[in-house]
């Protein structure tokens, strides 16, 4: 699954960074839990567990890695990947849902929680912006973090 997943985010950052005219340069740890020990879910049952999944972040539910461990790794490469960017300069991180969740909750010093996901059936995906000054300080507010459409994004050059 985690083969699956990146493909499919470096072909979503790929695209964007080709749109910019700028190099995608990827990084480890960014892949979204490791949920290898129940392999493929029907969507029913995955949303299921996923409830359970942020719901219950200090327990491994159904083998899957824990919520926690996750957030910590995604934390740890966010900080890693912008440390190789030149002050000032902006980054963009293409990933999971499950990714931008558990990095949001971290920004904003909230208890993970589902509720913090991007909608569901959106189509293209969502985004949101954040200052890295919040992966240390954890003081983000909350509603600074929408989710946005990326269908509606605008890119720039």
């Amino acid at each position: 699954m985690r083969e699956r997943t990146t493909s499919l985010t470096q072909r979503a950052g790929q695209i964007i960074a080709n749109h910019l005219g700028v190099e995608l340069i990827t990084a480890p740890g960014l892949h979204e839990n490791d949920r290898s020990s129940t392999g493929f879910l029907e969507p029913d049952e995955f949303e299921r567990v996923a409830d359970e999944f942020f719901a219950r972040s200090t327990v491994s539910v159904r083998g899957w890695e824990r919520a926690l461990d996750a957030q910590s790794r995604i934390v740890t490469a966010i900080k890693q990947a912008l440390s190789t960017v030149p002050g000032g300069e902006p980054a963009l991180f293409s990933g999971h849902d499950g990714v931008g969740t558990l990095l949001k909750c971290h920004l904003a010093n909230y208890a993970i929680n589902r509720a913090c996901d991007q909608p569901q059936n959106v189509g293209g995906g969502c985004w949101f912006r954040f200052d890295p000054a919040d992966l240390a300080a954890r003081a983000a507010n909350i509603e600074s973090l929408k989710w946005q459409l990326i269908d509606e994004m605008e890119l720039a050059r």
